[in-house]
């Protein structure tokens, strides 16, 4: 079981197939491994429903292909929409890493600049302030840390790069008490929040913006 991989011109990655036996693109790469989620049932279901309407819902010629099916068939939600979604976070997994580390490699001033404005709003906050960060590279987790010691949380449901982050904060000197790193869904996010005492999240920083990260 691998994938195959297909880049560009630039090597940037374009798209990823099951890999075949004996294929001359299979190149053997594990999967990640892809845990289902209990919000999968809402995600197939706006799937579903992107082109429901009123003016399609209530026509007398049943236009929308979302209740004519529901009310033709038992079918809750096709087989496809999850497979669309497993195939999504795969091409997240893979993709992200990639993404995130040609950023640092082209020297892109996006992170540096974020961390400066991250410095100057939390100078107008209390001491300790909570910094909630999405994704990005821990520049201005760390910097939030050792420079204002604010409680830092960088949130990252990838397992790969949520353990890249903590590794950085680790090299950067930042012990899990200055910077916690949650992996995970909503659910884990909000549960550091509230364990420990709780933290208030007065600034959140988005400094992960590749096209398939959280926002």
């Amino acid at each position: 079981n691998g994938i195959q991989l297909f880049t560009g011109p630039d090597g940037n990655l374009e798209s990823m197939l099951p890999a075949t036996a004996g294929g001359k693109h299979a190149v053997g790469v594990q999967g990640p491994a892809l845990a289902s989620s209990p919000a999968d049932w809402y995600l197939a279901e706006a799937l579903c429903r992107v082109t429901c309407d009123d003016t399609l819902c209530n026509h007398a010629r049943s236009l929308c292909w979302h209740c004519w099916r529901r009310g033709e068939t038992t079918e809750q939600q096709p087989d496809e929409f999850e497979d669309l979604l497993q195939y999504a976070r795969a091409i997240a997994e893979t993709a992200a890493p990639l993404q995130r580390s040609a950023e640092v490699a082209s020297s892109w001033t996006f992170f540096e600049e974020v961390a400066a404005a991250t410095i100057e709003r939390l100078r107008e906050l209390p001491a300790k302030a909570g910094v909630l960060v999405l994704g990005g590279c821990g520049v201005s987790a760390v910097r939030a840390a050792k420079e204002c010691g604010a409680q830092v949380v960088i949130w990252e449901p990838r397992h790969f790069l949520a353990t890249t982050a903590a590794a950085i904060a680790a090299v950067n000197g930042c012990s899990p008490g200055l910077i916690r790193v949650v992996e995970g869904g909503l659910s884990s996010l909000q549960e550091a929040l509230e364990s420990g005492g709780g933290i208030e999240v007065q600034l959140i920083v988005v400094e992960g913006l590749e096209m398939d990260g959280l926002i």
